[in-house]
């Protein structure tokens, strides 16, 4: 799977606040995750690519979260061109 994304935050924020990427199958597991923190971050998109190896065979969903649960934090998630292509042979 592959994904660009960007989480941006001011000094105000927190680990609570977060972009999270979890992949839904048989079982669900976060394969992608950017926590807030205490700094100024800006924007800039970034390439995550994730195997989905350990889902091998299984029909799964992605489930995007994102979370300005910090109380007066400043926070702007984004996600775009999430792609997940199947490498079985057919």
């Amino acid at each position: 799977m592959s994904l660009y994304c960007y989480l941006v935050h001011g000094v105000n924020s927190a680990p609570d606040d977060y972009l999270r990427v979890k992949v839904v199958g048989l079982a669900t597991a976060t394969v992608s995750e950017e926590l807030g923190a205490a700094e100024d971050d800006d924007a800039a998109w970034a390439l995550d690519n994730v195997s989905l190896n350990a889902f091998a065979g299984q029909t799964v969903y992605p489930l995007v979260e994102a979370a300005d649960a910090k109380l007066a934090s400043l926070l702007e998630a984004a996600i775009d061109d999430l792609t997940i292509i199947s490498s079985s042979a057919e």
